[in-house]
């Protein structure tokens, strides 16, 4: 089938305006000025992984195909990073930029870079455009952050949404969890009373304790994070260059939860053990 890639006209300063990194070659200079200028390309990192992956990029000859059926064989020049142009959850598309100089629009996006208010350079930019073609409109002059700010609105409210949902669940989950081991460590608190009465100690009283609810803790954790890996499939798509399986937030989720489970065993288990065999017995 026909291969595709997105098609970018630009002008030589546009990859160090925009920070975007040169991985191999060279972006273009005065060379590729002037009708016998040899036609040459640069292309991102995305299209030598999917189609230049048995030789050498740089050098090698490709045809453009959208510019029509006479169009002649370009060569790569450069390599450059992988950019994100319209929405950061869209997969990197391969991407060939070639010199406004050699393929011309009718319409173009003007980037100033510039240490100052990016706002204050829109006047001098229609000034300078304006000396070129008075009748060439500029419209939608503003920051690369606004910009970059309304394509991160929608995902960023639906990350904090989660985020809060998330840890609303695991505070929940965590009062509901001491409230459970706590309740079910007080029920056998006749139990307790039986066995400091045959010369259990305080300290086996905690071991007994403690053992079981370790053994619960662990096959809850065991059968909880694996849950969690089968539903982290259904939010791979919410997450931008994030792992679903992000060990440091297992890990992290997984430590809560076993401190919460402890506290529940440890904080019952010491006030029974401080219990008088009588009392626990007649609490029965």
């Amino acid at each position: 089938g026909r291969r595709r890639a997105d098609f970018r006209n630009i002008s030589p300063a546009y990859f160090e305006t925009m920070g975007i990194r040169l991985v191999a070659g060279r972006t273009f200079d005065d060379r590729e000025r002037g009708a016998d200028a040899a036609p040459v390309a640069v292309v991102n990192e995305r299209f030598v992984a999917r189609f230049v992956t048995d030789r050498e990029p740089i050098g090698t000859r490709i045809k453009i195909g959208a510019l029509g059926p006479d169009d002649p064989w370009w060569e790569i020049v450069g390599v450059v990073g992988n950019v994100k142009h319209f929405a950061i959850d869209q997969p990197t598309e391969p991407e060939m930029y070639v010199s406004y100089a050699q393929v011309p629009r009718s319409s173009m996006t003007i980037v100033a870079r510039t240490t100052a208010d990016p706002m204050t350079l829109s006047a001098p930019i229609r000034r300078a455009t304006s000396g070129v073609d008075a009748t060439l409109p500029i419209y939608d002059v503003q920051p690369l952050e606004a910009a970059v700010s309304n394509m991160l609105f929608l995902p960023s409210m639906i990350s904090m949404l989660i985020s809060t949902f998330a840890t609303l669940a695991l505070l929940l989950a965590s009062v509901g969890l001491y409230g459970l081991i706590a309740h079910a460590v007080t029920q056998r608190r006749a139990e307790i009373g039986v066995r400091m009465a045959l010369g259990a100690t305080r300290r086996d009283i905690i071991k007994l304790v403690f053992g079981s609810g370790l053994v619960t803790l662990t096959f809850g954790l065991l059968a909880g994070l694996s849950l969690a890996v089968l539903a982290s499939r259904g939010l791979a798509s919410l997450l931008y260059d994030l792992d679903p399986l992000d060990p440091v937030t297992f890990a992290g989720v997984a430590t809560v939860v076993g401190v919460v489970a402890l506290l529940a065993h440890l904080v019952p288990a010491m006030s029974a053990a401080k219990l008088d065999p009588a009392n626990a017995l007649r609490c029965e």
